[in-house]
């Protein structure tokens, strides 16, 4: 499915032999349309490649922060601590 077209949006690219345990551990948590904001994971044969589109900045700025410590918790459990 292909995301409509939003004023604020971003790719943040993944490797995925560093990060593939992190990306489908938060996937499902993660991989939506809710309110102003959207968020898909593609992936090809090397990345993971998170988008991101929000209606406003503030909308932006929060999808970010929420999949950063998403991908904190995530870091933290696969390394045991």
């Amino acid at each position: 499915m292909e995301m409509k077209k939003y004023p604020f949006s971003l790719a943040i690219k993944l490797e995925k032999n560093l990060f593939s345990k992190h990306v489908e551990s938060i996937r499902e948590n993660i991989d939506l349309k809710s309110g102003r904001t959207e968020v898909r994971i593609q992936e090809n044969d090397g990345d993971f490649i998170i988008y991101i589109g929000a209606g406003d900045i503030v909308s932006l700025r929060a999808v970010m922060g929420s999949i950063q410590k998403w991908l904190v918790i995530a870091d933290r459990i696969i390394k045991g601590e």
